[in-house]
């Protein structure tokens, strides 16, 4: 089956491509991109590995830059997300050295209009965020405790649910978010319980304050040869889970890993190879 999303591209299918911006050659350290709606966009954030700041650019429909890759914020970053609410692009950004959480919002042409602004304290990484009506939903794991985490803000970068925990593990990473009209959201993210052997791709459901509705489940394990981790995941417009994963090859590369769910956890459609990605 061909994957399909509600409005918005799959931003995974751009990974297999030709990279559409660079900053001076490098490997890019961390990319987001979301739909501009309204014009019919894709924008991009990405951070400059050798500088770690926040640039800002724009592809059409077809992955040809419209505007070119452009420094918006200064700084220690080494996360990025973002979603586009229909006027702006609204970006959730790991900060490091002290590490912080901030919040900062372009309007749809890249013009900042509001600047990064603290959000939350402490060490998290992998970063996710999903605009659902008024609010912002985000997820990410942190270090200590190996907690995944939720939030939830307005439109404007106000703190309606502040940074909770939603589940432990044993080493967690890579959390991703995905939320219904009705205010669900589901986030998948990696764990290794074995400490070293096979990691497992796991899946919660909480509400609209972050409180537990179904889960943990393991959705899938890799063999102890190769690691896993979560890509995107989206709901389509027969409210299903379409879940990306990368599993890590020999030689150097990974294998885009694509699955459907119900939104109760069940299986509709079994992880299945989509095609190989360099490893970056």
């Amino acid at each position: 089956p061909t994957p399909t999303a509600t409005g918005v591209p799959l931003g995974v299918q751009y990974a297999g491509d030709a990279e559409p911006f660079s900053i001076g050659g490098a490997t890019l350290q961390a990319v987001a991109i979301a739909a501009d709606t309204k014009d019919r966009e894709v924008d991009a954030l990405v951070i400059d590995p050798s500088s770690s700041d926040v640039a800002w650019g724009e592809m059409t429909e077809a992955i040809a830059v419209r505007t070119a890759l452009g420094i918006k914020f200064n700084g220690f970053w080494d996360g990025v997300a973002c979603d586009f609410d229909g006027t702006d692009l609204q970006m959730i950004l790991l900060a490091r050295a002290p590490d912080q959480t901030q919040y900062a919002r372009l309007d749809k042409d890249g013009v900042i209009k509001k600047s990064p602004t603290l959000l939350f304290t402490g060490q998290l990484q992998e970063v996710d965020a999903v605009v659902q009506g008024l609010s912002i939903y985000m997820a990410a794991t942190q270090v200590t405790g190996e907690t995944v985490r939720f939030a939830k803000l307005n439109l404007t970068g106000d703190v309606e649910t502040t940074l909770i925990t939603v589940t432990t593990g044993t080493d967690v990473e890579w959390a991703r978010i995905a939320t219904d009209s009705n205010k669900v959201s589901y986030i998948i993210y990696e764990d290794n319980p074995g400490g070293g052997g096979a990691d497992v791709i796991k899946i919660v459901a909480v509400d609209d304050s972050g409180g537990l509705l179904l889960g943990p489940t393991t959705i899938f394990t890799s063999d102890t040869t190769r690691q896993v981790h979560p890509v995107k995941l989206f709901l389509n417009k027969s409210n299903r889970l379409e879940v990306f994963i990368a599993r890590e090859e020999p030689g150097g590369t990974e294998t885009l890993m694509y699955g459907r769910l119900t939104v109760t956890f069940a299986v509709l459609f079994d992880f299945t190879p989509v095609f190989a990605i360099a490893t970056v």
